[in-house]
């Protein structure tokens, strides 16, 4: 088997402590390693190094380099573009057909936290049994704990069972409370781990069905990849094709999809809402990381990362300090950070992404 890590997106929901040049993937966020050293430290155990290979881009390459420095450099794809997880998927699909055109691979994010080892290496094996059975696409789905808003959803078929994995009914974007709540009382939806398992040559094919515009000209890098004509190429190619993501363009259209069930412990890393819920807190239900000083202050979250911070009378709420940007905002509307983001890649202020 082989795994992908994507490793190239921005951790906007992470800002302003996740930066162009140093996105989520790339910091300490939880524990005392990366979160993309930790992920690709998980999957060591599984896959063995030779298979394992990281997409990213080129402001990203130095920094995974560096945290990774074991990692031979033709194992790591550098995109041109950022284009969503479609080409970069793809792309991978079409080094590693390369290689061995029957191979397996598992794709995974570079930024979620997962715990129970044994339970998440089971899965797996379940997950490539059924890629292999199949000659389908394979996700893992995660037992829901409660309505969680900030999730995707799996439907799956539970009556169909077949050798540990279920057909995948349909897939749903992040929903309102109550419709989160409905998806847990009935009891077949999973959330959405976005780890996925297939042969490469099972979603080559579905790419070229589903998306041929960004099929095609992926497809034209084929028997390129160690030319010194390759880097003229992907240019060209990512030139050429949309961003889109896999799970729209050819999960939730898809008629071979199927998923297995994860038990082990799962968190997507989403947001600073995420992160406090992971935290140890302290009496007050603070969570505190830097110089701090709280008054009458509880269930807030306060990292600071230079400047000394000293809060009173705060209640729910996220305090993030770097040496350039304070940020202030309520807990519940961690996701609404990105809209900051999206302001500054607007404005004139773009020395603060």
């Amino acid at each position: 088997m082989y795994a992908v890590i994507i490793a190239g997106g921005r951790g906007e929901r992470f800002w302003p402590y996740s930066r162009l040049h140093k996105p989520k993937q790339l910091l300490n966020m939880v524990g005392n390693i990366s979160m993309l050293r930790a992920t690709y430290d998980r999957i060591l155990k599984i896959v063995p190094a030779e298979n394992i290979i990281i997409v990213t881009n080129k402001i990203l390459s130095g920094g995974v380099s560096n945290l990774i420095p074991e990692l031979k450099p033709q194992n790591v794809l550098i995109e041109p573009k950022a284009r969503n997880t479609a080409p970069a998927i793809g792309l991978a699909a079409l080094y590693i057909s390369e290689t061995d055109p029957d191979a397996v691979m598992a794709v995974f994010p570079a930024d979620h936290v997962i715990k129970n080892q044994t339970k998440f290496a089971q899965a797996l094996k379940r997950a490539r049994k059924t890629a292999e059975r199949t000659d389908g696409l394979v996700t893992i789905g995660i037992t829901p704990k409660g309505p969680e808003t900030g999730y995707g959803y799996i439907q799956a078929i539970l009556t169909q069972e077949n050798q540990g994995s279920y057909k995948v009914r349909a897939f749903a974007e992040k929903p309102t409370f109550g419709t989160a709540k409905r998806f847990i009382k009935s009891g077949d939806f999973f959330w959405n781990s976005g780890i996925f398992i297939w042969k490469a040559s099972a979603i080559l094919r579905e790419m070229e069905e589903n998306i041929p515009e960004i099929y095609e000209p992926l497809a034209k890098l084929s028997g390129h990849f160690n030319s010194k004509s390759f880097t003229g190429k992907l240019n060209k190619a990512f030139s050429a094709i949309r961003a889109t993501s896999i799970d729209y363009a050819v999960m939730e259209v898809s008629q071979n999809v199927h998923m297995v069930k994860g038990d082990f412990e799962w968190n997507d890393l989403g947001s600073w809402e995420a992160l406090y819920s992971l935290s140890r807190k302290n009496k007050h239900g603070n969570v505190i990381d830097g110089d701090v000083i709280t008054i009458d202050t509880s269930n807030t979250l306060i990292k600071s990362s230079g400047k000394f911070v000293a809060t009173i009378g705060l209640e729910n709420m996220i305090v993030i300090a770097t040496d350039d940007v304070f940020l202030v905002a309520p807990r519940d509307r961690a996701q609404e950070i990105k809209e900051i983001v999206d302001s500054l890649k607007k404005g004139s202020l773009k020395k603060y992404l």
